[in-house]
């Protein structure tokens, strides 16, 4: 199985050429508020989440997982964005 991690933090140019090589996608979002994503991570999430659309609906196989992160992205309101979150 040909598969890549990532954070997505890249621009969709880069996943358009790797998809024809790939398998699976294992993408972590690690907040959903993107202020707080910025203040943690350092970027913030708009594309990342903009990535994870567009690979939800290509050609391979995706698993969005939520680090638990304790004090960071563990409260109950980032949790139902995440699991309101549609790609």
């Amino acid at each position: 199985m040909r598969l890549v991690y990532t954070p997505a933090w890249a621009p969709w140019s880069v996943f358009e050429r790797l998809l024809p090589h790939l398998d699976l996608v294992l993408l972590d979002i690690k907040h959903m508020d993107s202020d707080i994503h910025k203040k943690w991570t350092g970027v913030g999430n708009k594309d990342i989440l903009l990535n994870a659309r567009n690979l939800a609906t290509g050609p391979v196989d995706v698993m969005v997982r939520l680090p638990l992160i304790p004090g960071f992205n563990d409260d109950d309101d980032n949790l139902h964005a995440c699991g309101n979150f549609s790609p």
